[in-house]
């Protein structure tokens, strides 16, 4: 399995409606929850092929919030610069 799995979806997402889009999204959401909530604790160690290591699912965890947290910054960034309004 190739590290670049998880960005592989079952459409080219150039093309996918924002329904499309949507969808998978929450298809992920739902599976990443499913996972947490049976684990039995935040210290569980899944391998990474991609970082090539062992990682706490708390690791895990945080490493999505903090992309999750950039990738908003950046449309945030976007957004001010189309409409000139600055933080509230």
């Amino acid at each position: 399995m190739s590290p670049e799995r998880d960005y592989q979806v079952a459409y080219d997402a150039r093309d996918a409606t924002w329904a499309q889009a949507s969808a998978a999204w929450r298809a992920e959401v739902e599976h990443s929850v499913r996972n947490e909530r049976a684990a039995e604790s935040l210290e569980v160690l899944v391998h990474s092929p991609r970082w090539g290591e062992d990682l706490s699912l708390r690791r895990l965890m945080l490493h999505v919030i903090n992309e999750y947290a950039r990738h908003n910054g950046h449309a945030d960034l976007l957004r001010e610069g189309i409409d000139g309004v600055t933080g509230v």
